[in-house]
């Protein structure tokens, strides 16, 4: 994610764009760059926020990852419900249509 900030020029003379960090050094810290820095650009780099503390730098990243794991969970559980769904939805049908099969005896 990134966006154009108002006064910084890169090398290029282009507005440069902030954009997060999301590594284990520096997970959350934004930087300015050029916009095409990893396409081949002028490379400009330069920090926008201060370097976190040893103790933030210690709990964020494990706490991305709890994150992570935690949606990749939902997702898997979300998978499961649709399946689930699916197996009851089906049963249901047959129970109706089993059903529906013992009144046309009923009525013969």
């Amino acid at each position: 994610m990134s966006s154009v900030t108002g006064s910084v020029d890169c090398y290029c003379g282009r507005r440069v764009v902030v954009r997060t960090s999301w590594t284990d050094l520096n997970p959350g810290r934004r930087f300015n760059s050029c916009r095409d820095y990893n396409k081949g650009g002028c490379r400009y780099f330069e920090w926008e926020d201060p370097p976190m503390c040893r103790r933030a730098w210690m709990i964020i990243p494990g706490l991305l990852r709890k994150k992570n794991a935690l949606e990749m969970e939902i997702l898997n559980l979300k998978c499961s419900n649709k399946k689930l769904m699916k197996v009851v939805f089906f049963l249901l049908f047959c129970v109706f249509d089993m059903h529906l099969g013992d009144l046309g005896n009923e009525e013969a």
